[in-house]
């Protein structure tokens, strides 16, 4: 019976240990992908402020003609030009406290205002920064039931664009 218990025990362990070494890995690669996702949405404005700056340079009396080769500008296909990073709206981190109080942030288009609703209903509002990250709280606290958190942004053109992830939260009394 021992034996049997001991054969039990060690086939558990090394079940468990590579379930948690396949969970290690697969949470690594994921995260990997968000820090090469994350860095390509950060270098996005870089690169469009740089083609801005150069499209907002004054350009020479002389015909383009006449220009010395280094100083015309390169012909761009359509396919190299720097297209601006759709962003989602999204809510990153919610804290709601067991009486109700909530404190939700995330990311959106920069600059661009966020709208919490609570099914059609209006919680509140904040805006993104200049990096696209915004902080919101909620100031009624939220009810004991259960509560769907939807996050909206209107952009500067005045474009609007839901998320497509909710947060359903569950207070209990």
């Amino acid at each position: 019976m021992r034996l049997f218990i001991a054969i039990i025990l060690l086939l558990g362990g090394g079940l468990a240990a590579i379930a948690t070494t396949w969970f290690f890995l697969q949470t690594s690669e994921d995260i990997s992908e968000l820090e090469k996702t994350e860095a390509a949405r950060i270098a996005q404005p870089e690169l469009s402020a740089k083609s801005n700056e150069a499209a907002e340079q004054p350009a020479t009396e002389q015909p383009a003609a006449e220009q010395p080769a280094a100083e015309q500008p390169a012909a761009t296909s359509k396919t190299e030009e720097v297209l601006p990073a759709i962003v989602m709206p999204t809510i990153d981190v919610a804290r709601i406290g067991p009486d109700g109080s909530a404190v939700f942030a995330g990311l959106a288009d920069t600059k661009s205002t966020v709208t919490l609703f609570e099914n059609d209903q209006l919680l509140t509002q904040s805006s993104a920064n200049s990096q696209g990250e915004w902080v919101a709280v909620v100031d009624k606290p939220l009810s004991p039931g259960k509560h769907l958190i939807i996050v909206e942004m209107t952009r500067l053109d005045g474009t609007t664009q839901r998320a497509e992830r909710a947060i359903l939260v569950e207070l209990s009394t």
